[in-house]
């Protein structure tokens, strides 16, 4: 498997509600988020006939619809100028830090169940840190570090997204392995691109 689908399924695995290997192809569930790699069934090169989720997750093109691509790779930290504050928070802050993130997609009505499935899933979990981003007295953005990953992350303004991960890069002396949006700025080193593709009608 390639090291970006690794990477993923390492990082959202121990989130999601359910974990199915049919063949060895691995499908997560958690219908109680809309994350979509929670969501997903992860196929390196060809997915079963009728995979467990309609939404797949590849390096490859796979048949279907589109609906939005990571660059997987390795997140080098680089001074900016900036007034953006970025700090660590306890899990009382989880309902803050998901309401950011849903906001951050555009699917605000989400925050509260995000919240409340990632309280269950980080309780006792001292292997994530939390992450919220500040500038002008308004929280930008968020961002859950697990074991030197950070692929659930989110921000309001372009302008917080390197402070952001800057901050995330300096949790461990290991490199940074990110996942960003094809269409964001961010530079990533070694980035393979993997695309979200809906099968079905």
């Amino acid at each position: 498997m390639s090291r970006a689908l690794s990477s993923l399924l390492a990082y959202f695995t121990p989130l999601a509600s359910e974990v199915h290997t049919d063949a060895g192809v691995v499908t997560l569930l958690t219908p109680e988020t809309n994350i979509l790699a929670l969501n997903a069934t992860y196929c390196e090169a060809t997915c079963p006939a009728q995979p467990r989720s309609p939404l797949l997750l590849g390096t490859q093109v796979l048949p279907g619809r589109d609906v939005g691509g990571l660059r997987v790779g390795v997140y080098e930290p680089w001074l900016e100028d900036s007034k953006i504050v970025v700090e660590q928070v306890s899990r009382l802050q989880l309902a803050t830090w998901a309401g950011v993130l849903a906001e951050a997609y555009d699917t605000p009505a989400w925050a509260a169940p995000i919240a409340r499935h990632l309280g269950h899933k980080l309780e006792g979990d001292v292997q994530s840190v939390l992450l919220l981003a500040y500038g002008a007295s308004e929280t930008l953005g968020a961002l859950l570090w697990r074991e030197g990953q950070a692929h659930l992350w989110g921000t309001l303004d372009g302008a917080v997204d390197v402070p952001l991960l800057n901050a995330a890069a300096e949790l461990d002396t290991s490199p940074l392995l990110v996942s960003v949006p094809d269409q964001s700025r961010v530079a990533v080193q070694e980035a393979e691109v993997v695309t979200f593709t809906l099968t079905g009608p």
